[in-house]
């Protein structure tokens, strides 16, 4: 049958083929990587079209073997290949998750005193995850932590619109501005909780 002689091929190349394997548990979904010595930069590109050519198969008498493959076939590999290429990372769900994983531990103080700033001046804020970083909301989205290697950036979803008078405010868009803190000693609390009471403001109309 051709779906057999296919199938064949296909375990033939596989076990022919040096470099990294992958084995793959269907109801753990989790794959497990053997062997691996490629970069990220020598991850090959499977966007082509079918039928699919193994990316290491070798010519023979000039002329390319062709390997049908169905789609199915091709998730234990791509799996692989993104795993390789750092493309995977932790679900964030809560704000512990946030904080875990995307905010460097000299960070951390910072956000903590965000967080105890929101809940003393926006008590019915609500502390949610939006689109993987920590957010306040009440009727829209208030202002979000960004973490970055050298800061952390509170940002303002309407503070274009703020009066600044403290002049802390950073961003050239039109709708939203930031200020930049770098340590926990750098949080101007008064200007701060300003911020806070505009955004708090402009949230109600």
């Amino acid at each position: 049958m051709p779906e057999e002689r296919n199938a064949v091929e296909l375990a033939r190349i596989r076990s022919a083929t040096p470099g990294p394997s992958l084995s793959f548990n269907r109801f753990s979904e989790q794959p497990k990587l053997h062997n691996v010595h490629q970069t990220s930069s020598e991850v090959p590109d499977f966007r082509g079209s079918f039928p699919f050519h193994h990316p290491t198969e070798s010519t023979q008498n000039g002329l390319r073997r062709e390997t049908m493959v169905k789609s199915g076939d091709l998730f234990p590999v791509f799996m692989f290949y993104k795993v390789l290429a750092g493309g995977f990372t932790m679900k964030i769900a809560t704000v512990d998750d946030f904080v875990e994983q995307k905010v460097a531990a000299e960070h951390r103080a910072i956000v903590a005193a965000l967080r105890e700033l929101m809940r003393k001046y926006a008590p019915e804020a609500q502390e949610v995850i939006s689109y993987g970083i920590l957010a306040w909301k009440q009727k829209r989205i208030l202002a979000v932590v960004s973490p970055t290697k050298k800061d952390i950036t509170f940002a303002f979803s309407r503070g274009a619109d703020f009066t600044d008078k403290h002049g802390l405010l950073r961003g050239v868009g039109k709708v939203s501005k930031h200020a930049k803190i770098r340590s926990a000693s750098e949080i101007n609390e008064p200007a701060l909780a300003d911020y806070i009471k505009q955004a708090l403001e402009l949230d109600k109309r």
